[in-house]
């Protein structure tokens, strides 16, 4: 498996399940004063059902793409621009851009997943 694919899968499993323990409850969603935020998950990352449905859509599409070398390149560099656009977003929003509880370490996630997708993208070439 190339370095793309296999990177492409983790961040899609990480994502995925980032999603889905958002929906859960008490231990690791805490209440949150983050604006827009509904919990913390694990008291770090303020989340509410809109941003667990953005991390489960960023899943399932880095893992769809990761079953071959072209798409999971070309996801990365999608994905790592949506990633870049929202650690901007919750920059500019000051903890909320809309439904999206974007601030505190949301911002560091995002801009960490959006460097990482685009060195994969960049440095690859999707023949």
């Amino acid at each position: 498996m190339s370095l793309a694919r296999t990177a492409v899968t983790i961040l899609g499993v990480a994502y995925v399940l980032l999603g889905v323990i958002g929906f859960l409850p008490d231990p690791l969603v805490q209440a949150s004063g983050a604006p827009g935020a509904s919990g913390a998950l694990v008291g770090i990352f303020p989340i509410n059902t809109a941003l667990n449905v953005v991390h489960l859509a960023i899943g399932g599409s880095l893992l769809y793409a990761s079953m071959a070398t072209p798409s999971a390149i070309i996801a990365a560099r999608i994905v790592g621009v949506v990633c870049a656009v929202l650690a901007v977003l919750g920059v500019a929003s000051a903890g909320a851009f809309g439904p999206l509880p974007l601030g505190g370490a949301e911002i560091v996630l995002h801009l960490a997943t959006a460097a990482l997708l685009l060195a994969i993208g960049v440095t690859n070439s999707a023949e």
